[in-house]
């Protein structure tokens, strides 16, 4: 009779080994969930950062935008003053011309 490949008998060093074997992939998959679960709530944590970085930015555009519709509304208010002094530094030059 030839001898088996493996050993196939139940020996207390074989149920060791087995424990310990089954021991590892426990605390293997209880570490994995554990940082899995703690990487789901950095993620959570992120998107709210982003969300709120993204609502920050909406509202830098807008006041932006604001401060450009401003600036436009200053600029002709200005060219208006500017106009107005010409005008009134021809009218002033023609009176004194006149004396």
């Amino acid at each position: 009779m030839t001898k088996p490949i493996f050993d196939t008998r139940v020996s207390l060093g074989n149920l060791i080994h087995i424990g310990i074997l089954v021991g590892t992939v426990v605390v293997g998959a209880t570490v994995a969930l554990g940082t899995i679960e703690r990487l789901e709530v950095q993620i959570g944590d992120m998107e709210e950062d982003v969300s709120g970085f993204d609502d920050r930015l909406r509202a830098v555009e807008t006041t932006t935008a604001m401060q450009g519709q401003d600036f436009k509304a200053m600029s002709g208010a200005l060219g208006k003053l500017e106009a107005q002094l010409v005008e009134n530094n021809r009218l002033l030059r023609q009176l004194l011309s006149r004396k």
